[in-house]
């Protein structure tokens, strides 16, 4: 669990970045709605399958 709990971490730092470095304007808008799109794919269905994987 502990894994699982780093990797929610890890994302939840990307969004911080990806949202910042959006504001900044070293993003535009594909690429922060691409970055976004991944993750929260990978959120809905990846966590669910490495959560029952890892327990």
């Amino acid at each position: 669990m502990d894994r699982l709990k780093l990797l929610s971490a890890i994302l939840i730092i990307l969004l911080v970045a990806n949202i910042t470095l959006f504001a900044l304007g070293r993003l535009n808008v594909v690429q922060f709605w691409v970055i976004l799109a991944i993750i929260g794919i990978f959120a809905y269905k990846g966590m669910p399958y490495l959560k029952k994987k890892l327990s």
